[in-house]
C-alpha cells in the first residue's frame, strides 16, 4: 500500500515541501519537475554551499571541537569524532580569515591525542571520539578505529602547507603541528609515528561496525604516509621521511594485494573480519568510494612510486568498477529510486544495511553524504579526464579499465547496468584525438550524473523553513528509502561538509571541461 501511495503522491504533483521529520510515511517528497526546466540548478549549488558552510561553521564550537550533529537524543551524535571533524576541516577553506579556526581545531586535537581513554596505552591515538569538552568518552564503543589519526593527518597537512604558502609563519608550524624531535609530541608527527606502527593492526571501520581489514582505513592511511614523508621532507625531518616512505609502501602493496575479488569485480571494504553486523556478507560498501575521493588529493601530490598505483586511484578501474556496481544496486535497493529517471539514484552505505538513522532494527536509508560523495567522484572523473583531454594513463590496454569505461558510456554512473558489449581496447583510443565524439559523450555522462546527483539531494530537502534541523538548507544524515523524508542526526557536519566538496569537484569540472578539445 505504501508503494501505491508514493506513486499516487507523485502522479498527483505532490510538491517538494518538507514537514516533520515524523510524518515522513505520509508522503513523498520528491520534487517532480523535471531538471530541465528547474530553478538554474548552478543558482541552487551556490545557495545550498552557503548554507551548508553556515551550518558546518555553527557546528564548530568555540574550543575547537566539531561537533558531528547538535542532535543530542535519538539520535545522539553530540560529540567530536577525529575522522568526522578532520574530514570537515578538509572541506573548509584555508585562508586568513579562516587561520585562527584552523588553529584552535588543532590544538584541541593535540589535546585529545595526551587524553587518557579507553583506547589507551597501546592505541590512544585510535579513540574515535570524545565528549565536546575533550574529555575521554569512557562506555562502550568500537576501538579502536586507526582511520582517524591518517585522516587527521590529510586535513593538518593540507592546512599547513596552504597556510605557509599564504606566508604564514614557519616557526609556529614547526611548535605546534610538526616538530622533529622524538618522542613525537607534535599533532601531525604523532599521528604519523602511530600510523607506521598501528597500519596493520586490525580495528572498527568508519561505520563503527564491523572489526576487521579495511579498505578505507588501509587507503587513508597509504595517503596520510606518503603526504606525511613529502610534508616531513619540508620539515628538514629526512630521516623519518625515508620512514614513512617505506610504511607508505608497505601499506599500499597490502591493499593492492588482499583487497580485489576477481571473482566479485568489486573492492571488498573490509577482509579477515572478527566481527560485525551478521547480515552483511558481500562487502560492497560506499566506503571504498568516500575512500578514494578523500585520498585524491593527497595521492595528486605524493603518488605511489608503484607499477599499479593508478589501480586505487579515484580515476582507477577497481574503484570505479565498484562503484558502479554499487549504484547499480542502490537503483533497485529503494522505492525512491524507482521513480524517476532523471534523477540519479539515493546512495546509501550498503545492501544489507539496517541502521535507519535511529536504531538497528529497520532497514537502511540513502544517505547525503554516500550521495554527494558519487556527484563528487561523477565530477573528479570529468574534471581528470578533460584536463588531460584523453582517459588513458597506461601504455598498454587494461580490460577492468575497458569495461568501467564501457559501463559509464551505457549510464553506469546513474545505476543503469552494463547492456552494451564491452568495447577491447576502449580505454587506449578515447582522447580529443582519437574518437573525440565518443569521448565527449562520456565527459557529458559524467556530468550529467554529477547535477542529477545534486538533483537527487535537492529533491529531498526542504523548500521552506520548519523546525529545527528542517529549514531550508538543512542536511540530516539520511534520507527515507520509500517517502525520501530526511531522518537520522540533523544539520550533520559531514553532510554538509560532502557538498562542500564536491561543490569545488564541479567547480573544477565546469571550468576544464568548458574547454576541452578546443572548445
Amino acid at each position: 500500500m505504501k508503494s501505491l501511495f508514493v506513486v499516487v503522491a507523485l502522479l498527483c504533483g505532490a510538491s517538494p515541501s518538507l514537514a516533520n521529520k515524523h510524518q515522513h510515511q505520509q508522503a513523498l517528497i520528491v520534487d517532480t519537475t523535471p531538471i530541465n526546466v528547474l530553478d538554474s540548478l548552478s543558482e541552487y549549488v551556490q545557495k545550498q554551499a552557503a548554507h551548508s558552510y553556515t551550518r558546518l561553521l555553527g557546528n564548530i564550537l568555540p574550543n575547537g571541537a566539531v561537533q558531528a550533529s547538535p542532535s543530542s537524543k535519538n539520535p545522539d551524535y553530540a560529540y567530536h569524532w577525529v575522522r568526522d571533524a578532520a574530514t570537515v576541516m578538509s572541506a573548509v577553506p584555508v585562508t586568513n580569515a579562516t587561520h585562527a579556526l584552523f588553529w584552535k581545531w588543532a590544538a584541541f586535537e593535540t589535546t585529545l591525542q595526551h587524553t587518557q581513554n579507553p583506547s589507551s596505552p597501546h592505541f590512544t591515538l585510535g579513540e574515535p571520539k570524545f565528549n565536546l569538552n575533550g574529555s575521554a568518552y569512557t562506555r562502550d564503543w568500537g576501538r579502536p578505529q586507526n582511520d582517524g589519526p591518517a585522516t587527521r593527518v590529510l586535513a593538518l597537512v593540507r592546512f599547513a602547507e596552504l597556510y605557509l604558502e599564504q606566508g604564514g609563519s614557519l616557526n609556529k608550524v614547526r611548535k605546534y603541528l610538526y616538530a622533529p624531535e622524538m618522542p613525537a609530541l607534535s599533532v601531525i608527527k604523532a599521528d604519523l609515528e602511530y600510523v607506521a606502527r598501528v597500519w596493520d593492526v586490525q580495528g572498527v571501520e568508519l561505520w563503527e561496525e564491523v572489526r576487521g581489514d579495511h579498505y578505507h582505513t588501509r587507503l587513508v592511511q597509504a595517503a596520510a604516509l606518503f603526504i606525511g614523508a613529502r610534508f616531513a621532507n619540508k620539515m628538514n625531518d629526512t630521516g623519518a621521511a625515508s620512514y614513512y616512505t617505506s610504511k607508505a609502501h608497505e601499506v599500499y602493496r597490502s591493499i593492492e594485494s588482499n583487497f580485489w575479488s576477481t571473482e566479485k569485480e568489486y573492492i571488498l571494504s573490509s577482509i579477515r573480519v572478527q566481527n560485525g553486523p551478521a547480515a552483511k556478507t558481500s562487502f560492497l560498501d560506499v566506503s571504498v568510494v568516500l575512500a578514494a575521493i578523500y585520498t585524491r588529493h593527497a595521492f595528486s601530490l605524493a603518488p605511489p612510486a608503484l607499477s599499479d598505483s593508478t589501480m586505487h586511484s579515484f580515476d582507477g578501474p577497481q574503484v570505479l568498477l565498484t562503484a558502479l556496481q554499487l549504484a547499480s544496486i542502490m537503483k533497485d535497493l529503494y522505492t525512491i529510486n524507482q521513480i524517476r529517471d532523471d534523477l540519479a539514484p539515493g546512495i546509501g552505505r550498503y545492501t544489507e544495511d539496517v541502521y535507519d538513522g535511529y536504531t538497528t532494527t529497520g532497514l537502511g536509508n540513502p544517505w547525503f553524504l554516500t550521495s554527494l560523495g558519487y556527484a563528487e567522484l561523477a565530477f573528479s572523473l570529468a574534471h581528470q579526464f578533460c584536463r588531460l583531454g584523453s582517459i588513458s594513463r597506461s601504455a598498454s590496454a587494461n580490460p577492468l579499465m575497458d569495461k568501467a569505461l564501457s559501463w559509464i558510456l551505457d549510464g553506469g554512473f546513474m545505476g543503469q547496468r552494463l547492456s552494451s558489449p564491452i568495447t577491447p581496447g576502449i580505454s587506449q583510443h578515447l582522447s580529443c584525438v582519437e574518437n573525440p565524439r565518443e569521448f565527449q559523450h562520456l565527459i557529458q555522462n559524467l556530468t550529467f550524473a554529477g547535477d542529477a546527483y545534486i538533483a537527487r539531494v535537492r529533491a529531498h530537502v526542504p523548500d521552506h523553513d520548519g523546525e529545527v534541523g528542517n529549514k531550508v538548507g538543512s542536511l540530516s544524515e539520511q534520507f527515507h528509502r520509500d517517502t525520501g523524508f530526511m531522518q537520522g542526526a540533523v544539520e550533520l557536519t559531514w553532510s554538509h561538509a560532502s557538498f562542500l566538496t564536491m561543490k569545488a569537484a564541479r567547480d573544477d569540472a565546469m571550468e576544464s571541461c568548458s574547454r576541452v578539445c578546443g572548445k
